[in-house]
This record gives C-alpha cells, sequence and structure tokens, in this order.
C-alpha cells in the first residue's frame, strides 16, 4: 500500500464502507462487458485507472509482437495556469520527434534518494484547477491531481520525470479527466489531452523509454487494452502496442515494460516486453500463484521499479521480481504481501535481514511483526500495523502510536515519533511524514534526532510522491514540486 494511500485511509476509514467487487467471468466477451463496466466506473474520479474493485479474468490471447502505427493528435488546450514563468504551449507536430531523456538514474535501494542532509528547494506550485479547470467552478471536492502511475484519484501528485517535462493526470469532481505536460523547472503547463469521460484512453503511465516516449497503458478506440507510447513535449500518441485483456498495471525497468495480472482466477501472470519493438523478452506464470477471494471497495494494481527490481502488486497477489528474468528475487525488498509494501528498502552491506512477516488477526488496533530465522523460528516480535522497510541495520514500522524504528536483530525500539508515515531516506536519515503537524521532518536513522522539517506548503498535506530529481507535496488541489 502506498503511503498516500494509506495516509488517506487514516481520514477516510470512518466514512467510507466497502463495497463487494464482482466475480469476473472467464470468456473473452464477457470481459469486454466488464471492462466497459470499468472504464464507465473510472468517470467517477479518474483519468488514469488502470483497474477497478473487480479481478478481471479472461482467457489468454497471444502475446502482443506487432506494432501498430498510430500516430493521434491530441486536444491542446491554452490553460491558464498559476505557476511562476509560464511557457507557452507548442504546436504537436506530425511526426514528434522525441527528444526527451530517460528518467534520471536512482541511487541504489528501494525509494533511495541520494542526500537529505538539507531540505528541498522548493521550485513552483500549480493548482489542478488550472490544468482542468471545473465547469460549475464550485465543485466540491475540487479538480485534483490523480496518481498518473497507479490510477488512483486521491488527490496526490504522481508524475512520471520525461526530463524537462512531468506528464501526470487530473480529474475533477464531475468525471472530466486529462493526461498533461507540465514543464519541470517552472510549473507552467506545456499540454493537456483531455479524456472521453466514458472511454478514457490513457490510464497509467509508468516511465521513459530509451527513445524519450513516456510509456502508457490504455485502451484503443474499439476498447481492447494496448501500450501507448507518448511523445512528452507535446502528449501525441506515436504508436501503439495490443497486449493481453488480464493486465492491470504496467512498469518500466530500461526498455523493459513489466505487464502482469490474472489470466486465470488463481493464476498470477507478469511479463517483460520490449518498449522499442513489443517482443516479449521473458513470461512468468504462476498457477496457484493468486487467490481467487473477492475484492471490495476502490483497489488499484500497481507496478514500482526501482533498479533492477520490481514490485507487482495485483488485487490478490502479490510479488518482487527481478526486472531481467522476472524471477521472483531473493536480493531485493522482501515480498510482504499485497498492499503491503514496503516504502523504503535499504539495508547496510553485509546486513542479514530476517523473514519478516506482519500478524494482523489479534483483537485490536495493533497488529504484531515476527522476525523469522532461516528456519521459520520467531527471533523477536514488536508491536506494528505496517512495514514501511528496512534501512541500515534498521526496521522501520508504522504502528497505533507513530513510526518506530527497531533494532533488526533484537527489535528493540531505538526511537519513536507521533502518527506518521515514512517518505523516503538516503540510507543515513529518515523523511516522515507527521500527521498531526501537518509537516514533513528528516529524522537521523541513528537516533531519531530532527535534522530539518518542512511545514505543508498550503496547510496540509494530502500525499507525497518522490522520484530521484523532485520531492511533489500534494494539498487540496495543489501541488508544492521541490528539488533534491
Amino acid at each position: 500500500m502506498s503511503p498516500n494511500l494509506r495516509d488517506l485511509l487514516h481520514e477516510l476509514a470512518d466514512h467510507e464502507s466497502a463495497g463487494a467487487a464482482a466475480t469476473a467471468p472467464d470468456t473473452r466477451s464477457e470481459v469486454r462487458h466488464v471492462m466497459t463496466d470499468i472504464r464507465t466506473l473510472r468517470t467517477r474520479r479518474t483519468a488514469a485507472v488502470a483497474v477497478a474493485a473487480v479481478t478481471v479474468l479472461a482467457a489468454g490471447v497471444a502475446t502482443a509482437t506487432a506494432l501498430t502505427p498510430a500516430p493521434r493528435d491530441p486536444a491542446v488546450v491554452d490553460p491558464a495556469p498559476t505557476a511562476t514563468a509560464p511557457t507557452p504551449t507548442p504546436s504537436p507536430s506530425a511526426t514528434p520527434t522525441p527528444t526527451a531523456p530517460p528518467e534520471p538514474a536512482q541511487p541504489a535501494g528501494w525509494s533511495v534518494v541520494g542526500s537529505l542532509a538539507a531540505p528541498p528547494q522548493a521550485l513552483w506550485s500549480l493548482a489542478a484547477a488550472a490544468v482542468l479547470p471545473d465547469p460549475a467552478g464550485d465543485a466540491t471536492p475540487p479538480t485534483t491531481f490523480a496518481d498518473v502511475r497507479d490510477g488512483s484519484w486521491f488527490g496526490d501528485f504522481e508524475a512520471v520525470d520525461a526530463g524537462e517535462v512531468l506528464v501526470t493526470s487530473v480529474t475533477t469532481a464531475n468525471g472530466q479527466n486529462a493526461l498533461t505536460g507540465i514543464d519541470a523547472a517552472t510549473g507552467a503547463v506545456r499540454w493537456v489531452q483531455r479524456q472521453d469521460a466514458e472511454h478514457p484512453t490513457t490510464w497509467t503511465c509508468s516511465g521513459t523509454s530509451s527513445e524519450g516516449l513516456v510509456v502508457c497503458l490504455g485502451s484503443s478506440a474499439e476498447g481492447t487494452n494496448e501500450l501507448q507510447l507518448v511523445d512528452p513535449l507535446d502528449g501525441t500518441v506515436v504508436r501503439t502496442m495490443p497486449i493481453e485483456p488480464w493486465v492491470v498495471s504496467a512498469g518500466l525497468a530500461g526498455d523493459t515494460v513489466l505487464v502482469h495480472g490474472k489470466p486465470e482466477p488463481t493464476t498470477a501472470r507478469w511479463d517483460g516486453l520490449d518498449a522499442v519493438t513489443g517482443r516479449t523478452l521473458w513470461s512468468h506464470v504462476e498457477p496457484g500463484g493468486a487467490s481467487d477471494e473477492e475484492v471490495y471497495g476502490d483497489v488499484f494494481a500497481l507496478t514500482e521499479v526501482w533498479g533492477t527490481h520490481a514490485r507487482l502488486d495485483g488485487f490478490t497477489y502479490s510479488a518482487v521480481v527481478d526486472t531481467t528474468t522476472g524471477e521472483r528475487s531473493t536480493t531485493g525488498p522482501q515480498d510482504l504481501g499485497p498492499s503491503e509494501g514496503p516504502t523504503v528498502w535499504a539495508p547496510a552491506p553485509g546486513v542479514e535481514v530476517p523473514g519478516l512477516a506482519l500478524d494482523d488477526s489479534a483483537v485490536g488496533i495493533s497488529g504484531t511483526l515476527v522476525a523469522l530465522g532461516p528456519t521459520g523460528d520467531a527471533l523477536w516480535d514488536a508491536r506494528a500495523n505496517q512495514i514501511e522497510g528496512v534501512v541500515g541495520d534498521t526496521v522501520l514500522v508504522e504502528g497505533a502510536d507513530g513510526v518506530s524504528a527497531l533494532d533488526l536483530t533484537t527489535g528493540a525500539v531505538r526511537w519513536s515519533t507521533s502518527a506518521g508515515t515514512v517518505v523516503t531516506t538516503d540510507g543515513e536519515r529518515v523523511l516522515v511524514h507527521l500527521h498531526d503537524e501537518r509537516e514533513l521532518v528528516a529524522l537521523a536513522l541513528a537516533d531519531g534526532s530532527t535534522v530539518w522539517s518542512l511545514p505543508a506548503p498550503a496547510g496540509e498535506i494530502n500525499g507525497t510522491s518522490v522520484t530521484p530529481r523532485h520531492l511533489a507535496v500534494s494539498g487540496a488541489g495543489t501541488v508544492q514540486l521541490y528539488a533534491w
């Protein structure tokens, strides 16, 4: 579960009731019907949702290898953003020549940034309504940014860093959605590609290929799933590649597109596709690797990639895999289960990390973290609701009272905070969002002492997003971007 979603659940737990998800069909015609229902559901709040509260099960079709040339002109509007130093909207070219570089190199580890020794530099702020004005003008909730990586509409800003342009999505209260390109240096809106309310064509975007194209997951005019290669400079879909109907999420590692889903009720599958040619590089199928249990509420599949590892989070399955082979990884972050993280993972060299398991079956407001030895014997246990990750020789957990740092060997508490969630780390310090204080604080990993603090830029923090270059802090319909 992402930190942003957990932050939201802290606020919505007493207000939102879960709805039972439909049991997915297993014929191709029924799958098309279910996907139509999903696209209709997306009109509520999202332009980029790649999954809904159902489990889509389908008979597999041949893995796509052909390229389908299908350039499309974006619907470019001329918004009036509130960010500083606006940049004129460029005219889209008939044959775009992508020039955006791939995403910057990532530091070693999982969700690790270069340095937290000093606070980040504020670059610009932008209101989502400046990108896509709400027609009523007084919508509640207001126009918000959506998570372009997993399609959720919880108001937190997530973007693909395509060099000079950040590609993200926005959604209005009445279901109007748009994919947009924002100038990374100034916050000026470069282009806006409105999505049809009933049939959004681009659901999620995951990264930038070696061609400088943003790799997205969406649907064709005929309603079939496809990968879309988007020019980040003007929003044009340069070309498309058909993919199988069971795919619910995609991520990008170099030029390998990782797609995953459930082709059968209890089968998990993930494929690696070449982002340039569409060729299948590897395929991994796990019969019995997924549960056929019902899924409730608004559920979003997710693919997180850091370095050569990817975390695949489906509705009823999860895996941490080697992006070069598709095999389950034994060297990357531990697979803690569906929607269970971790947020960060950067053990010190030579540190042996025990198996970490969370038992939340007991009645009460707190679960139990159990550290397991090689033979499965319990080494120690501690109270925890969420495993945030491992940094150095420390386990970071979220409990009923806040974030705690535990000794990896003994489970002893080294320090703790008030209610909060972990955002990122540099290996020596940890950035934490303190909920009640409405601020971000960088804490020394060794003793929990405060290195620096950053108050909420708009009075509240709805979510945070971390890339190697940027920290994005979301408020109510706004985002403040910082540079590390």
